[in-house]
């Protein structure tokens, strides 16, 4: 059994089961005293049951460098994605009248009244440009 109030001191520990090869799979908080205005001070008014595994041997690696990965890969995606909207958009004439919804919807939930003056003159001219 192990108490401490120091959230840093929990995370150490953490730190030295992953270091002795063991990660946390589970984790449970037992109430084991209850609250009574005649207790004051500190005192445990709980436990916490961790529950550890032995790392299989391929999972050696830390967090970071299994999270680090993943996440450069997902933002890359993304960058990628908003890099060919443009693209996407082959007909600026068939996408009008979404964008005039877009417009008219920033202008009627706006705060700022210059938002709203700039969205509805952008509608305007969405509205009013002609074929060519």
């Amino acid at each position: 059994m192990f108490t401490h109030q120091d959230t840093s001191v929990w995370s150490d520990m953490v730190g030295i089961f992953w270091a002795a090869g063991l990660q946390v799979v589970g984790a449970w908080y037992i109430a084991t005293e209850t609250t009574s205005e005649l207790k004051k001070g500190s005192y445990v008014q709980g436990t916490v049951i961790l529950m550890l595994r032995k790392r299989a041997a391929g999972e050696n690696r830390t967090f970071k460098n299994r999270i680090l990965p993943l996440v450069r890969k997902e933002v890359a995606a993304q960058i990628q994605q908003m890099l060919h909207l443009n693209a996407d958009v082959a007909d600026f004439m068939a996408a009008r009248p979404v964008l005039v919804d877009m417009v008219n919807f920033i202008a009627a939930n706006s705060p700022s009244a210059k938002v709203q003056a700039a969205a509805e003159l952008l509608s305007a001219r969405l509205r009013n440009q002609r074929l060519a």
